[in-house]
């Protein structure tokens, strides 16, 4: 799909989505010549989304980056934890962390096991398998209004 339904479709403005081109957040695009059109593959659009989600949720850009490279299983449900920001975990490695897990089941049975004593007070969820069927749907209008316009 071209980077204007992309955008369009992870709810962020063109010249955000090529803002964190140009930053290098996206990865497997690189910054093209101005006024050629752009064709990004469903799985770096999915990645896009992702990012777009995160980012919405408050999660840093860096972070966000690494967050949507973790796995493009399209079944899978990113988990996203924002640690609380107090005395007692202000020396953590991180200030959130993501992991990818098949259902929705397996959310609270991680959160329980990875914090019995301190439960995080913010858990994103992002239901990767939803957001792929919005950049399928995308992509197939984007053709088809294409293929009514060629003929």
């Amino acid at each position: 799909m071209d980077a204007q339904t992309c955008a369009r479709v992870a709810r962020v403005e063109l010249g955000t989505l090529n803002s964190w081109v140009r930053r290098g957040l996206i990865r497997g695009m690189t910054v093209g010549t101005q006024g050629r059109r752009r064709n990004i593959d469903p799985d770096t659009a999915i990645r896009i989304g992702i990012f777009a989600e995160l980012f919405r949720f408050g999660i840093p850009a860096v972070e966000a980056a690494i967050f949507a490279d973790l796995d493009l299983n399209p079944h899978a449900k990113l988990l996203v934890v924002r640690r609380p920001n107090d005395e007692a975990l202000r020396d953590a490695a991180y200030a959130s962390l993501a992991v990818t897990l098949e259902s929705y089941d397996q959310i609270s049975e991680w959160v329980r096991s990875r914090f019995p004593d301190r439960p995080p007070t913010i858990l994103a969820v992002i239901n990767i398998e939803v957001l792929a069927e919005r950049m399928r749907r995308a992509e197939e209008e984007q053709w088809s209004q294409e293929g009514k316009a060629d003929g």
